[in-house]
């Protein structure tokens, strides 16, 4: 998704994915590694010879890659470290136990948290959708019990929000690895 931003944010320069058998990259034009060889003139000029525009060329789109890898660094910490003082704060509210004023409060804190999670485009990239179904799979476990008392329901939904909540954190980790690990390729 990131190289596809930076193709999109770059009119007029051609870009090519020459992978062979690797994921298709919208905007770029799909070549053998061959033909792309082929497109180059290397005889005429040298590498060295042009490295200084090239360099000059691609030193702003890349600082901004960088920087945005970075910025997702920062948004995986964030929201992991938020997921885990959330699910800290439901345990507790767990063992204080059937309080219904506390359970609705903290039922309406769980649905203003899943509102922010919606609006955030970088965790609704596609890449934590398995962490999502998982959500939906916990949520229907509590449906299917049928709690006799809204208390015993809001209960149920709240120790499996928290059970969700690990889930969440463990896969933003995962995310942050995979980007992390990325950007050492670079250096």
């Amino acid at each position: 998704m990131e190289l596809e931003g930076l193709i999109a944010s770059h009119d007029g320069v051609k870009f090519y994915n020459a992978s062979g058998t690797g994921a298709r990259i919208a905007g770029a034009v799909e070549l053998e590694f061959g033909e792309c060889l082929e497109g180059l003139d290397l005889r005429e000029k040298s590498c060295m010879e042009d490295w200084g525009e090239f360099e000059a060329c691609a030193k702003e789109p890349l600082e901004k890659f960088f920087l945005l890898m970075g910025e997702n660094i920062e948004i995986c910490e964030f929201f992991i470290e938020q997921s885990l003082a959330f699910r800290k704060n439901l345990r507790e509210v767990l063992r204080i136990g059937l309080n219904r004023n506390l359970l609705e409060k903290t039922h309406q804190n769980i649905e203003k948290f899943n509102a922010i999670l919606a609006e955030n485009q970088f965790l609704n990239d596609g890449k934590l959708n398995h962490a999502f179904v998982r959500r939906g799979e916990l949520w229907a476990r509590v449906l299917k019990q049928k709690s006799k008392t809204e208390e015993r329901y809001l209960f149920k939904f709240i120790a499996y929000y928290a059970r969700w909540l690990e889930i969440f954190a463990n896969a933003l980790d995962e995310k942050k690895s995979i980007i992390k690990n990325s950007l050492n390729c670079y250096f």
